[in-house]
């Protein structure tokens, strides 16, 4: 069956294969095998130019335009780069997956954990489960809900930043360090019992202890059962007051 299409731009008659000017292949018959190997697939697939010669405006070539069409260009014109990514999934805590084309991804606030050290401002904190807690600078740990007392560990007789905030329940005297040992925040509070056995509250070197509601400095007695409180106002001062205190 005769071809009703040029499509590979075969040659006139006329035209000799070989041009007497370069002793090479004419460019015209070069250009005739270049959109026959072209038109055959360059050799990637199975389509025989006899297909065109019985279709030549049909199913093939409407195949190869809308290839054609549907091909992703570069920059520079050239067919782009496929990055490979074929499907998102959502792991713990996020929602909106798996996306295969677009879409939004959410974070769950409920599931997330934070660790090291953050730095909330003006913020809201919702949702807390029971047992839950809070670390202070001295790395002691405190539930969410009514505050408590606990009873510090410490029994070396110097106070050391982890009894911010806990009660000391001694048979014997404690040293306040100055702040150039122990840094302990201005407002921290430490209570003292004494356990069935007067004791003396130290003032360490530059430390100053003011009895409250009194114009005296210095080391504090406690009596026997005596409770203690003391509250750092500056660097180096406390303000000391409570039953049995003098």
């Amino acid at each position: 069956m005769p071809v009703i299409n040029n499509i590979t731009q075969i040659p006139a008659p006329r035209v000799d294969f070989i041009d007497q000017r370069t002793g090479l292949m004419s460019r015209e018959w070069y250009r005739f095998f270049l959109n026959l190997f072209t038109l055959t697939g360059s050799g990637a697939n199975a389509t025989a130019i006899e297909d065109f010669n019985y279709d030549p405006i049909g199913s093939q070539v409407t195949e190869l335009y809308s290839m054609v069409n549907t091909l992703e260009l570069g920059p520079v014109g050239q067919p782009a780069f496929d990055s490979g990514v074929v499907q998102v999934n959502t792991g713990t805590g996020l929602t909106g997956g798996p996306i295969v084309s677009s879409g939004t991804i959410s974070i769950d606030n409920t599931v997330v954990t934070l660790t090291g050290t953050q730095t909330l401002t003006n913020k809201t904190l919702s949702g807390l489960a029971s047992g839950s807690t809070v670390k202070d600078s001295a790395g002691n740990l405190y539930g969410f809900g009514f505050r408590t007392m606990p009873q510090s560990s410490n029994t070396s007789g110097t106070l050391v930043l982890s009894d911010s905030a806990k009660h000391l329940y001694l048979t014997g005297n404690v040293t306040v360090p100055p702040n150039s040992s122990v840094a302990f925040e201005i407002g921290t509070v430490i209570s003292v019992v004494s356990n069935a056995t007067a004791l003396v509250i130290q003032a360490g070197s530059g430390v100053t202890l003011k009895l409250a509601n009194s114009t005296s400095t210095g080391n504090r007695s406690v009596a026997s059962n005596g409770v203690a409180t003391m509250i750092k106002v500056a660097t180096d001062t406390w303000y000391v007051f409570g039953l049995g205190v003098t």
